[in-house]
C-alpha cells in the first residue's frame, strides 16, 4: 500500500496515523509509479481541487492495471447541502478550495475521456466512479 500527497505536512500527519504505510510526496499529475503496476487506485476528493484534472486521470490510467475509484462532490447537491447547514455561505455552499465543479453526468463524461467507466454510484452528496484502464 502506498499513499501519495503533494503536501509534506499532510504526509507527516499520515505517518503518525499509519506508520506501516509507504508514503510518498509527489505531484498527482506525474505519478512516480511504473506503468500498469497498481492493483487498485483510489483518488477520493482530489480532482475538484486540481486545475488540470485530466493530467491526473491520464496518469491513473497509465499506472493502473486494476480498478480506479474516483469521487468528487455532486454539484449542485453538495453546495446545497452545505448551504442547508450554513457552511460556506460566502461561496453559496461550495468549498472555497474547489476549482472544478461537476454534475454526476459531467464527471462521468470527464472520466470517460481517459478511463473505461464501469459504474457510477450516487451517494449524497458525492459521485463515485469505478473505472478501468481504457
Amino acid at each position: 500500500i502506498m499513499g501519495l500527497d503533494g503536501s509534506r505536512p499532510a504526509l507527516q500527519v499520515a505517518t503518525t496515523l499509519a506508520a506501516d504505510l509507504h508514503l510518498v510526496q509527489a505531484d498527482v499529475h506525474w505519478l512516480p509509479v511504473a506503468s500498469s503496476s497498481v492493483d487498485l487506485a483510489l483518488c477520493l476528493e482530489v480532482l475538484e481541487h486540481l486545475t488540470a484534472p485530466d493530467l491526473t486521470l491520464r496518469e491513473l490510467g497509465r499506472v493502473s492495471r486494476g480498478p480506479v475509484i474516483l469521487s468528487t462532490p455532486n454539484q449542485p447537491f453538495f453546495a446545497a447541502a452545505n448551504l442547508a447547514r450554513l457552511k460556506n455561505l460566502p461561496t453559496w455552499g461550495d468549498d472555497p478550495e474547489h476549482v472544478q465543479w461537476w454534475t454526476a453526468a459531467a464527471f462521468r463524461r470527464r472520466v470517460a475521456r481517459w478511463l473505461t467507466v464501469k459504474r457510477v454510484l450516487l451517494r449524497f452528496p458525492w459521485t463515485i466512479v469505478v473505472a478501468h484502464r481504457a
